[in-house]
């Protein structure tokens, strides 16, 4: 590797990353060039694990800004490629071995790697796979933007770059260790950011989609439901990856069926499923489906019970027992096939197994009814 003239620059910006550090720099050691660690303020090991990799440690006053902290590490860098990494991340090993010999022949300023985030017990799937630019020409055009979720690839589009997709993926463990990727002070300080860039851009349709997830964690459902409902009435879908457009529908499900407005909550999972972009986010489309299905048609069988007692014609009656029928078979249906993907983890086993009673329970209801009405009309 030159020195005098390098390849390939690795950058990132880290806070009490003694845990995982270690395993995110062996992945690159020997595939770069330098090594430039920008530090927010550690008070643990991380800087003197850094240096013992050979790492320039620069030290950056925290400003609620991630691009500002990623863009001063990027002005201390001198390969023609940069590569850029997250503590919790690792280069996969297919990556690590092929990379310098692609980078001297690629016509392409902005690489996509697929980063494949590694789920919390609870969830849906083992892993969540995004398409993201984690590899570019180093060039004072392209700096990162956005305070928060910050990217580089807008910059690059702006200046006409060529992109590329690869196959090479970036492995994201952060998600499995929820005591730091789930604090309530690192929701916070997202929340804190994000609203500020809300006020600042209030044109910003991913900055209110960040902020509406957020807002959903916290289950402020209402102000998630109002952001979400406006993302998605405005957000053109071809100018944006599918997987985001799919996150929104999926959120919007969610936040509609806390809030009880199953109509909407309905509409959002049957549209992010028919997206089918990212395994993860079809399955939680589809569970938020069948709840949604379950809880209207639990209220409305309330509501039915209620007219009832006043005067309802029985035509009305067989016509809504029999639709409500055909919708908790198809709610049953979906969370049946939940329950027998073959990689769902044991605790979200457990969560869909006890939903699946519920919604097999409220089945059983409507069944019941029916049957019962129809024994009478005869």
């Amino acid at each position: 590797m030159s020195q005098n003239n390098p390849l390939l620059s690795f950058c990132m910006i880290v806070k009490n990353e003694e845990a995982y550090l270690p395993q995110c720099l062996q992945s690159v050691k020997g595939v770069v060039d330098e090594i430039i660690v920008v530090d927010t303020g550690s008070s643990d090991s991380t800087k003197e694990i850094a240096q013992s990799y050979g790492a320039q440690v620069v030290d950056f006053q925290w400003c609620d800004d991630f691009a500002a902290a990623r863009n001063f590490g990027l002005e201390r860098s001198h390969g023609q490629f940069v590569l850029f990494l997250d503590a919790d991340e690792e280069l996969d090993s297919a990556a690590a071995s092929q990379l310098r010999d692609f980078l001297p022949v690629t016509q392409a300023d902005g690489i996509y790697f697929v980063v494949r985030s590694y789920s919390a017990p609870d969830s849906l799937a083992p892993y969540y796979d995004s398409q993201q630019v984690r590899l570019f020409r180093n060039r004072p055009a392209y700096r990162f933007q956005n305070a928060i979720h910050e990217m580089i690839y807008p910059a690059i589009a702006a200046q006409g770059g060529q992109f590329v997709k690869s196959s090479w993926i970036i492995h994201h463990y952060g998600y499995l260790k929820q005591v730091v990727q789930a604090t309530e002070s690192r929701i916070e300080r997202d929340r804190r950011i994000l609203e500020s860039m809300v006020l600042r851009h209030p044109d910003s349709l991913y900055a209110k989609a960040k902020l509406g997830f957020i807002y959903t964690i916290e289950k402020k459902y209402a102000q998630a439901f109002n952001l979400l409902t406006e993302v998605v009435q405005q957000v053109d879908a071809n100018t944006v990856e599918a997987d985001f457009v799919q996150s929104l529908f999926v959120g919007l499900a969610e936040t509609a069926l806390y809030l009880g407005n199953y109509d909407v909550a309905k509409k959002s999972a049957q549209a992010g499923w028919a997206m089918n972009a990212e395994p993860l986010l079809t399955r939680s489309a589809k569970f938020y489906h069948a709840l949604a299905t379950s809880a209207s048609t639990l209220e409305r069988l309330n509501q039915l019970a209620t007219v009832t007692e006043i005067s309802l014609p029985k035509s009305t009656l067989s016509t809504e027992l029999k639709q409500m029928e055909d919708e908790m078979a198809s709610a049953v249906v979906l969370i049946n096939e939940l329950c027998t993907e073959p990689d769902i983890l044991p605790q979200a086993q457990k969560t869909l197994h006890h939903w699946q009673q519920k919604v097999n329970a409220a089945q059983g209801l409507v069944q019941n009814l029916l049957s019962h009405y129809n024994e009478e009309k005869e």
